[in-house]
């Protein structure tokens, strides 16, 4: 893709937008992942929409939760993520809203943004 480049890992390509002038500034970096997960889709949309079960198929979440339901549909989640790298480890915390919609040809629809509500965010826990 235009100002973008391919990645492939685990059999999963993963399409992300770079930092460079054909994206706007405005514009965050943001990725697709795209790959071939053996079940059906309602199954994988009830695995996707749970945070809780991150953990299982993310090795580097180390919490998730759920801090507030919007609506049925529209939830802001919460995650931290550690990951290491020779003596280092780093943190990351991570809020977001995910919404989530049924069409009526049966797709699944799941969309997620990064929120900064550092009100919502739990204390972070002493090393």
């Amino acid at each position: 893709p235009s100002g973008g480049f391919f990645k492939t890992q685990n059999e999963v390509t993963i399409l992300m937008n770079a930092a460079n002038a054909s994206v706007p500034d405005h514009i965050p970096p943001c990725f697709i992942a795209r790959g071939v997960v053996n079940c059906d889709a309602d199954t994988l949309c009830s695995l996707l929409r749970n945070v809780k079960l991150r953990a299982t198929y993310d090795s580097l979440v180390k919490e998730a939760k759920e801090m507030f339901q919007v609506d049925a549909n529209t939830s802001i989640l919460f995650l931290h993520f550690e990951s290491s790298r020779c003596l280092f480890t780093t943190s990351r915390q991570l809020l977001f809203v995910q919404k989530y919609r049924l069409e009526s040809d049966g797709r699944h629809i799941i969309v997620s943004k990064s929120v900064d509500m550092p009100s919502l965010l739990p204390p972070k826990q002493p090393n």
